[in-house]
C-alpha cells in the first residue's frame, strides 16, 4: 500500500466518523493491516446505507 493509498483511506474512515458512523474507530489506526479492516467496516457501512 502507498502512502498515498494510506492516506485516502483515513480521509474515507474520517469522513464516515463525521458523517454518523455507529461503529468505533480508534483516534489513532496503526499499521496497514488495522487501516484496511476499518476501511472495510465503513465501506460496509456506507453500502448498507443506501
Amino acid at each position: 500500500m502507498t502512502k498515498e493509498q494510506e492516506k485516502e483511506m483515513l480521509d474515507y474512515i474520517a469522513t464516515a466518523k463525521a458523517e454518523g458512523y455507529p461503529g468505533t474507530i480508534p483516534d489513532q489506526l496503526t499499521g496497514h493491516a488495522q487501516i484496511i479492516e476499518y476501511h472495510g467496516r465503513v465501506w460496509e457501512w456506507y453500502n448498507l446505507q443506501k
